[in-house]
């Protein structure tokens, strides 16, 4: 008896498998060569590289089924996923947008998934698809696990590396909001803790999302679809953990754009020809980047584009 169960098990092994895609090939970093439009915002301190065949896992995720729908129960695709360990592991995959219905047809090249792993009911993952490129992130109890290309521009080239082994430098020596870097406390990355919980409900939130004309301006972005799938990489890694340690989703409205004037051009940008459209279900505010007074609270907004600084004055004060 014990056999046979053995047995079966190990054939419905074999046959997931076999019938499991895998787009991705270990790959050697020294054979990376980066153009000269190219640059690295992401080095961690350890990752293992992968080479991805981005179009031929565009086309096999067409077929995903979709997270919400009857077809879930009836249908599986399989996907082999690569991890900071430098093997790979098979994971289940569904269409799963953070964007509604209306921006994610005039954008159809921007997609996102969820994908839960087969060998460890404790890991999931969200995943999107984009001009960007493919951007992964993978929880597990023993934290979080990123996917990113290698470099800009490069949608062939990855890196696999948990969060923990990447330390960004970027506020490195910077004082932040006026006060002295003395004590500092320590990073400590987000760890998930497996529970048992009864079934709860998932809230949705419709989220407005806005960018400044600088974010919306620099190398990588310079067009609305390029900012949107940012934005959706974000949203993603944003769920992954709302989803599970709070049961929250954010979705991205269909007006998201509506009043942005992000030129598709990245030389023609100007912070003054930029609109930021904030919602809101009491008052609209909307700001052209110019120097302007709020009615309420006498708060002036000044930015200087040559220099960058962003200045607030209230009631007469810096």
């Amino acid at each position: 008896m014990i056999k046979n169960l053995f047995n079966l098990t190990l054939f419905l092994f074999i046959v997931l498998h076999v019938n499991a895609q895998s787009f991705w090939k270990k790959s050697d970093e020294s054979g990376f060569q980066l153009r000269s439009a190219e640059s690295r915002s992401i080095i961690p301190n350890k990752y293992q590289t992968f080479t991805l065949d981005f179009q031929g896992l565009k086309t096999y995720l067409a077929n995903a089924p979709l997270e919400m729908s009857d077809a879930k129960m009836s249908e599986t695709l399989l996907l082999e996923i690569p991890m900071p360990n430098g093997k790979t592991e098979l994971f289940k995959v569904y269409e799963s947008p953070v964007m509604e219905s209306e921006i994610s047809a005039r954008y159809p090249n921007i997609k996102s998934y969820k994908a839960y792993s087969l060998s460890d009911k404790s890991k999931n993952m969200r995943f999107a698809l984009s001009i960007n490129g493919f951007h992964g992130s993978i929880m597990s109890l023993s934290g979080e696990t990123y996917i990113d290309p290698y470099s800009s521009e490069n949608i062939q080239d990855y890196m696999v590396y948990d969060v923990k082994d990447h330390n960004p430098d970027t506020y490195k020596g910077v004082n932040l909001c006026g006060v002295e870097d003395e004590s500092r406390p320590d990073i400590h990355h987000f760890n998930p803790t497996l529970r048992n919980a009864e079934e709860v409900e998932l809230r949705t939130y419709r989220l407005a999302l806005a960018c400044t004309g600088e974010w919306g301006r620099v190398t990588r972005r310079g067009t609305k679809e390029k900012c949107l799938a940012d934005m959706n990489t974000l949203i993603n890694r944003l769920n992954i953990i709302y989803e599970r340690e709070m049961a929250i989703r954010y979705i991205i409205i269909n007006d998201n754009f509506s009043k942005s004037e992000i030129k598709e051009n990245v030389k023609s940008l100007n912070l003054n020809e930029i609109k930021i459209n904030a919602l809101s279900e009491n008052k609209n505010i909307e700001n052209n980047f110019n120097e302007q007074e709020s009615n309420n609270d006498n708060m002036m907004l000044k930015i200087n584009e040559d220099e960058k600084i962003i200045n607030t004055r209230r009631n007469g004060s810096y």
